[in-house]
This record gives structure tokens, C-alpha cells and sequence, in this order.
């Protein structure tokens, strides 16, 4: 699957799962767990983003910042994560920080 169509998936079932987690993010997260997708894990960079700006507008400054340094520090090995380094991750992670605004 896509990461959009990993993010349309996560969007039609976290109304239903709201009591155990208290975000989306924490949703994708936990579906990451079971599930090595590439398409959910830049769905769950994306709502990372998304989240971080929507708890607080200011946090839009890092997202010009966290999420080409996560993306360098994975390529060069400083930091793991349980995907590989990703662009397309990266990309996602940037447009949800600005999408977090409008919404």
C-alpha cells in the first residue's frame, strides 16, 4: 500500500480506538509495530509531524529541521530506526508539520 492509503486506512479506523490510544500517531505506531511497511512507516512520519505542529503551531520551526536530521543521521548510521532511511519518509514528515497547521 501507499502511504496515502496507509493514512485514508489509519483515518477510517482510529474513531474506533480512540480509548486505547490518545492520538493517530500512537495508532500508526502501534500498527508499525506489528506490520514492516514502508507506506505505513512514512504514514506514521507523516502524523508525527502532523501531531507535533497541531499540539503546538511553533513546533512547524522543527519540522524545517528534525526531519532531514533524523533522515541524515539514519543514512549515515548515528541514529536506527525500524525502517531504512527513507526520502519519501523525510517529505512526509515536512508536509505533515505544515499540514498540522490546518487542521
Amino acid at each position: 500500500m501507499t502511504w496515502e492509503e496507509w493514512l485514508k486506512l489509519l483515518e477510517e479506523q482510529y474513531p474506533s480506538k480512540q480509548d486505547v490510544y490518545p492520538n493517530i500517531w500512537s495508532y500508526a505506531r502501534s500498527m508499525r509495530e506489528r506490520n514492516p511497511d514502508p507506506g505505513l512507516a512514512t504514514a506514521e512520519h507523516y502524523l508525527w509531524g502532523k501531531k507535533r505542529t497541531q499540539e503546538n503551531p511553533m513546533n512547524v520551526l522543527e519540522g524545517f529541521l528534525l526531519p532531514p536530521a533524523y533522515y541524515a543521521a539514519k543514512k549515515l548510521g548515528v541514529a536506527q530506526g525500524r525502517s531504512p532511511p527513507s526520502f519519501e519518509q523525510m517529505m512526509a514528515g515536512n508536509l505533515g508539520y505544515i499540514q498540522g497547521l490546518w487542521e
